[in-house]
């Protein structure tokens, strides 16, 4: 056996002292062999000795240039198996080769960021920008990974950019959309600008699509498969027109793409049990599952129905395991498109429904296709999605304003009470203290749990006024977990608006990293009061509070994503934390950081009424009187 398959043997049993030994003693005998300073380069590269790593590619470019193209095909077969991040040392070395090669840059950004190395990525795309500036491509990715990771100016440049080099491409107009739509906004200017940036950009989208051809189309609707408008919903306003307008734009274009969807939709003869499909990547822990979905899901009649699961995602828990145990017939991903198509249209729904859209970009395709009789949302993601194909959206009385059916494209379903059926998660906290996250003994904590992009700039006034009533207090927030940029932009706006009141906002304002839930639940039970952001109410959080008997200060305001907590203490009966107006949301709270009297009081009766919350009776019916009532 030469050096090589030695090597080669060793590199299958994972030997690497026997991959380094064959790879010194072929090195003994020729110095200049290539394969040998490529493996010594990858062991390098694993042990963190990067000099090496650079010097042992430069050995090899000396005596071998032809080599990085090896390399080069290497990595992006490696890429291709879904190895991303065995694709990346590859990628890297290939490009000690030939670092002005835009099209290796931007493959070493996409396998940076499929493996979660959403800083690296960027870098990557720069570089391919600066390797290659007229290839609209390295533009469109640089522009939509640095909008995600908060650098907006950056992400709107480039997409312009791209959009101008290559103007007939529909998806690079549909990408220049997304960008429109930053995570934080830096005040109440920006979100002006962002809005009528998006109405803009919507615009020209539209008009494209207009005189458009079919490759266009189809082309327009891969697109989609990158990103959704998810961030539109966090401006806070009512978005009827502009989702409604954006979802005929996507419906056309996966009309182009399947044509054939539509046809041949399983009848239900009024006597078989209905088929129901619900699809979705968040058959796992995620939230969409937990509310509303598990209950759902578990808790139709099965004497009425065959419940489906479709499984859009790659991950894998234990939830889905446990989804599949209750399933009529469960499919679980990976797959590709027209793979779903077909599977669900293989097992002819009678009713589809899907219980986010605006989250997932392959359930905003699917859903805009007709693949069942009646195709139904819910708030998983709680506002309209604007589609022609989605008729109703399955909500509920408690959290809907009263003139809620007007903010909706489909029919709205306003379910009994809080609309759920829902099983408290069985996270045991983590065993953290006070002086662990920096938070003083005896100081009032707020917990103010939310995403950050549901805090808008004109809110931010709320936490220096209960500051100045309460005295001293903490909020504590978690921070965004895509890069720094993002929360820095937050703080920077904590910091104009406590300065405003002649306060520091260093003095008051804590924010953590992001948390592990065990963790979330462990400083959750160490603060005093949970703090609902207004423009966009906490569901999931509010729920999970209530074991934990945290008093909810909320102030519900004219979207149902608004009240989602002040659905949920209605339906305890817990009515006097639910705010007014503004000035009575900063009464509450400052009235309760120093009434510890009162707080515990409260948080016993939410405890002993959070069994109300947890299960209505009357939900299950309703849901499927709802549904059959729409077959019928």
């Amino acid at each position: 056996m030469n050096h090589r398959d030695e090597a080669a043997a060793a590199l299958s049993r994972r030997d690497w002292p026997a991959v380094e030994t064959a790879c010194r003693a072929a090195l003994a005998e020729d110095p200049t062999t290539a394969w040998a300073l490529m493996l010594m380069a990858e062991l390098a590269s694993a042990r963190g000795r990067h000099d090496l790593v650079l010097a042992l590619l430069g050995e090899i470019r000396r005596h071998d240039p032809a080599y990085g193209e090896a390399l080069a095909r290497r990595a992006v077969a490696t890429h291709l198996q879904g190895r991303q991040r065995d694709a990346l040392p590859l990628y890297r070395a290939a490009l000690v080769f030939d670092p002005a090669n835009g099209v290796l840059w931007s493959n070493c950004g996409a396998a940076a960021q499929a493996a979660g190395l959403l800083g690296p990525a960027l870098g990557a795309y720069r570089r391919a920008t600066r390797a290659d500036p007229m290839n609209a491509d390295g533009w469109a990715n640089c522009g939509a990974l640095a909008n995600e990771l908060g650098h907006h100016r950056e992400g709107v440049a480039a997409l312009d950019r791209a959009v101008t080099l290559d103007p007939d491409r529909l998806g690079l107009r549909y990408s220049r959309l997304i960008a429109a739509l930053p995570v934080v906004y830096e005040d109440d200017e920006a979100v002006a600008h962002a809005r009528a940036d998006y109405d803009r950009a919507l615009g020209a989208l539209e008009r494209s699509v207009e005189i458009a051809d079919a490759r266009q189309l189809v082309e327009l609707a891969e697109a989609v498969d990158l990103a959704t408008p998810f961030l539109l919903a966090y401006q806070g306003e009512d978005d009827i027109a502009l989702q409604t307008r954006l979802g005929d734009v996507i419906a056309r274009a996966m009309a182009a793409r399947r044509p054939d969807a539509g046809h041949d939709l399983a009848a239900w003869d009024g006597q078989e049990k209905i088929r129901i499909g619900f699809v979705t990547n968040c058959f796992k822990w995620h939230s969409v599952w937990k509310i509303p979905l598990r209950g759902w899901f578990a808790g139709l009649d099965r004497r009425r129905f065959a419940v489906h699961g479709y499984h859009l995602g790659a991950d894998r828990d234990a939830i889905t395991a446990e989804a599949a145990g209750m399933a009529t017939k469960f499919v679980a991903g990976p797959k590709r498109f027209d793979d779903w198509v077909a599977a669900i249209r293989a097992d002819r729904p009678h009713v589809l429904v899907y219980p986010e859209i605006g989250m997932d970009p392959t359930a905003l395709r699917l859903a805009a296709l007709r693949l069942a009789p009646v195709q139904a949302t819910t708030y998983g993601h709680p506002t309209t999605p604007g589609l022609p194909t989605i008729d109703v959206n399955l909500s509920c009385e408690l959290m809907e304003p009263a003139n809620g059916a007007r903010q909706y494209r489909e029919d709205l379903v306003r379910l009994p009470g809080i609309g759920l059926s829902y099983a408290p998660p069985a996270i045991v906290p983590a065993a953290v203290t006070r002086a662990q996250i920096g938070l003083a003994e005896g100081v009032p904590a707020f917990w103010c749990c939310q995403m950050l992009a549901k805090y808008l700039p004109r809110h931010d006034e709320l936490f220096p006024l209960i500051a100045r009533a309460a005295g001293p207090c903490r909020f504590v927030f978690v921070s965004y977990p895509r890069g720094h940029a993002v929360t820095a932009t937050f703080y920077s706006r904590l910091e104009r608006a406590f300065a405003a009141h002649g306060l520091n906002a260093a003095d008051y304002c804590l924010i953590l990293p992001p948390q592990t839930p065990e963790r979330f639940h462990g400083v959750a039970a160490l603060c005093d009061v949970f703090l609902d952001a207004h423009g966009w109410s906490g569901c999931n959080t509010v729920m999970e509070s209530l074991q934990a008997g945290l008093p909810v200060v909320t102030w519900p305001g004219a979207t149902m994503r608004s009240r989602h907590a002040a659905g949920i203490l209605a339906r305890m009966g817990i009515t006097e934390t639910i705010a007014a107006d503004r000035d009575d949301y900063v009464a509450l709270a400052a009235g309760l950081a120093h009434d510890p009297a009162r707080r515990a009081a409260l948080g016993a009766r939410m405890r002993a009424a959070a069994a109300l919350a947890y299960d209505d009776p009357a939900v299950l019916p309703a849901l499927a009187d709802a549904l059959v009532a729409r077959l019928s």
